[in-house]
């Protein structure tokens, strides 16, 4: 008809080329019966005052013009197209552009309409919380803010996928304030179902009852993976993580949320400029970020209040000394060559900043772990492993020498001399097996697996070793690392394959934070920061050795 003619053209933008060009060119076949019905069905959520959609249908007033677009579109393309879908995409995006987030998608993190968020990976964005106290939003701001309450990290009020994340800050032994725990409730929990998560476990309600591992009130799912604990809400379109041994967290959450959210995370439009701003007024910036971060306050500036106390530390409060120091500290961030490979892809400028403001704060170690967030950052913008210099040493500190400050020594297993084994508890034994062995294996979260090929070590040529490359015995796998970001495989003579890629420049990053390093001619070193393990291959010595820290 004319009518359905004049909506085709007023909603050409939303379109691809094709398709427009694909509708001037042909007469449609006329759309009936069945197919007809099948095409009402399926567009029929976009008016449905009931539905999803139900808030939206007062502001939005095209929606009569979508549902007429997506009638036609289906019946043009059939249910196996994705163009009926935009005029659901549209959709979202007329009722977020009037301010309405109080409605359930029908598009999932994979952009199908009426899907399952079925593809792999889901489309997910993070927001990161570490230090005394940093926030990266799902956009990649950094914000250093350091306030002593309770804030709200991230909140979404999507029918039927609602939920509040709050970070409690407080004094811990060294700062004024840390990240204490998070707080995670919905709609659907009572004031007894709300989950803490702190240093000390996984908590349940006022009472703070502490639960056992794996636990689920219907709502949320908790889980420890190592010193780790987990948070799920539907189906995973929302992850909560916090380390019970670095005082760091995280929120995970599907691109169903996409523009839906608020808070410190920021509002997850794609735009980091936008990211912080006053709570319930998102075109105010506050007269400073410390006032901004501080309106996020979730208990109440009756019991805690810090928005007109300036941040300790920052602006003018930095004597000249202190930041010439902070500027050297954190100069890799802006011009340094370890990172060099990393600026392409992922902007440091405001990393470097929150790098100095906290170097000014308390004198470099609260400054630390903004080194630690570019790289994930980096890594994951890259989405390949990157060949980059870190600052951090096999213990997590910044310019560091690898002397770990641990009251008891390492606990370290190691593969040596003729086929001899030590275990992390001192036990030695010889060993000459001509498979393939478990050497080492995380029994909690299945995180890292550490392969050993006893033959190859000891320099055997065995037909059951597997050889890199070439037939002579130094070509020989030794042994296997499985982390969660690929497969490093080393041979005899310390050539190092990652995802069966060889030739590599080492540092090199891998996309779970694990370290790739050379420090000498005949060592390598593997590091797995998130679990503090070190694997050490001496070369010369044809000498294996597996180091855990505390956090393993």
């Amino acid at each position: 008809s004319s009518s359905s003619g004049s909506s085709v053209a007023a909603l050409a933008p939303y379109w691809t080329p094709g398709v427009q060009e694909a509708c001037q060119a042909t007469t449609p076949t006329p759309c009936v019966g069945t197919a007809r019905l099948q095409a009402e069905a399926y567009c029929a959520t976009l008016i449905d005052p009931l539905g999803p959609y139900g808030a939206c249908l007062g502001a939005v007033t095209v929606s009569p013009l979508l549902y007429s677009v997506c009638v036609d579109e289906y019946c043009l393309h059939g249910s196996g197209s994705s163009v009926p879908c935009q005029l659901y995409q549209e959709m979202d995006a007329q009722c977020r552009a009037e301010g309405i987030t109080a409605f359930a998608s029908v598009v999932d993190s994979c952009g199908v309409c009426f899907g399952q968020d079925a593809c792999t990976p889901p489309v997910t964005a993070t927001c990161r919380f570490f230090g005394r106290v940093f926030y990266q939003t799902f956009d990649g701001r950094m914000v250093d803010f350091s306030g002593e309450c309770s804030y709200i990290a991230a909140e979404s009020s999507i029918a039927g996928r609602a939920f509040t994340l709050a970070t409690v800050h407080g004094p811990c032994a060294s700062s004024a304030a840390c990240l204490l725990g998070l707080v995670l409730s919905t709609p659907a929990l009572a004031d007894d179902q709300v989950v803490f998560l702190n240093s000390s476990g996984a908590f349940v309600g006022a009472a703070h009852h502490l639960v056992a591992f794996p636990y689920s009130n219907g709502v949320v799912t908790v889980e420890a993976l190592g010193d780790t604990l987990q948070a799920t809400l539907y189906g995973g379109a929302v992850v909560a993580s916090y380390s019970m041994a670095t005082l760091t967290g995280s929120v995970q959450v599907r691109s169903s949320y996409r523009t839906a959210v608020a808070g410190l995370c920021g509002n997850y439009d794609g735009l980091s400029q936008n990211d912080l701003y006053v709570r319930g007024n998102a075109s105010n910036a506050g007269s400073s970020p410390w006032a901004a971060a501080a309106s996020w306050n979730s208990v109440g500036s009756a019991r805690c209040n810090d928005s007109s106390t300036p941040p300790p530390g920052a602006g003018s409060n930095c004597t000249e000394a202190d930041l010439a120091a902070a500027t050297a500290y954190c100069a890799p961030l802006a011009s340094g060559a370890q990172y060099e490979a990393a600026f392409p892809v992922a902007p440091s400028q405001g990393f470097y900043n929150v790098c100095v403001a906290a170097y000014c704060r308390c004198q470099g170690d609260c400054a630390c772990p903004v080194f630690g967030a570019y790289e994930a950052t980096a890594v994951a913008a890259a989405g390949e492993p990157l060949s980059i210099q870190s600052v951090r040493d096999s213990c997590g500190v910044c310019y560091g020498t690898n002397q770990c400050q641990t009251t008891t020594p390492r606990p370290t297993c190691a593969v040596f001399g003729d086929a001899y084994v030590r275990t992390f508890d001192g036990y030695t034994y010889p060993f000459r097996g001509g498979c393939e062995y478990a050497l080492l294996r995380d029994c909690v979260g299945d995180r890292l697996t550490v392969t050993l090929w006893p033959q190859g070590i000891f320099g055997a040529s065995s037909a059951q070793v597997p050889q890199l490359d070439g037939s002579d015995t130094d070509s020989q796998l030794i042994l296997a690392v499985r982390t969660q970001g690929g497969i490093i495989r080393l041979t005899l003579a310390g050539t190092p394959t990652v995802d069966g890629t060889g030739d590599l420049a080492l540092p090199l990053l891998l996309a779970d934070g694990t370290e790739l390093r050379q420090p000498t001619a005949d060592v390598v070193e593997i590091v797995v920061h998130s679990l503090q393990v070190v694997l050490r291959y001496d070369v010369a010595l044809r000498r294996i050795s597996v180091s855990l820290g505390a956090g393993s």
